[in-house]
């Protein structure tokens, strides 16, 4: 009987070891691929990443914080134009591809926001607190201001 409640006991440990999330932390991404903005493909990536974040977090916030979720639209925006704007200049993608490319990319990042978020409000009671896609929110401010300063 105690072997059989010590291989329980391992069994939940082993299979329980921590909810990765669909995505790695942006901030990991980014440390692994430190050459990130002299490729556009990789910063592209990045900036579409932190738009669906933002996108998620309007999402999440506009029933109960309308004006939050009017800013955080606002920088998914500028995010977007930002990433469409480099892969046209730095790529030489048509308008129309680059359009496509990036919502395309940035619809599927915010699935897994999506799916992720869901999962951790199940377990947790919050959406993006203690996982990534706080991280990622955190991490995304500081791009999202520096993009919106430049387009100015």
């Amino acid at each position: 009987m105690k072997k059989l409640l010590g291989i329980v006991v391992l069994g939940l440990l082993w299979c329980n070891v921590t909810n990765a999330g669909s995505m790695i932390p942006l901030k990991t991404y980014v440390k692994n691929n430190s050459e990130f903005l002299d490729d556009p493909i990789t910063f592209t990536y990045v900036i579409n990443r932190c738009a669906a974040n933002h996108l998620y977090a309007a999402a999440i916030n506009h029933k109960k914080y309308p004006k939050t979720a009017a800013v955080f639209i606002k920088s998914y925006v500028t995010l977007l134009t930002f990433s469409i704007n480099t892969l046209v200049r730095k790529l030489n993608y048509t308008k129309e591809d680059a359009e496509e490319k990036t919502k395309n990319e940035a619809d599927k990042m915010f699935d897994f926001y999506t799916k992720d978020g869901d999962e951790s409000y199940a377990r947790t009671g919050t959406y993006m607190m203690n996982n990534y896609i706080g991280e990622d929110g955190a991490y995304c401010k500081g791009y999202a201001q520096l993009i919106n300063e430049l387009s100015k």
